[in-house]
């Protein structure tokens, strides 16, 4: 038998013996054993945007008198829409 004949039927036994070690890893019971982190991701997003809605209320408190409208209007508008957002989502 060749050297080449050899590494090639070497090879594809290999690649067979590696394919059903990975497909073993991919049953029910690997994914349940999985650790749970605890970690709530609706949670953090709801305090992120109130975070947001925070700072967003100051920054509109604290704009001078001579602000333009339009700034106003628009910070004005992304608070209501984070206050919504917060509202319908968050408990």
């Amino acid at each position: 038998m060749s050297v080449f004949k050899k590494m090639t039927v070497g090879a594809a036994f290999a690649a067979i013996a590696i394919a059903s070690f990975v497909v073993a890893g991919l049953g029910v019971d690997s994914a349940h054993a999985q650790p749970t982190s605890g970690f709530d991701r609706q949670q953090l997003v709801c305090d992120l945007k109130m975070n947001a809605a925070d700072v967003l209320d100051n920054i509109i408190s604290n704009l001078p008198t001579n602000a333009r409208p339009a700034l106003v209007a628009r910070l004005q508008k992304r608070l209501d829409t984070a206050d919504a957002w917060i509202a319908a989502n968050c408990p």
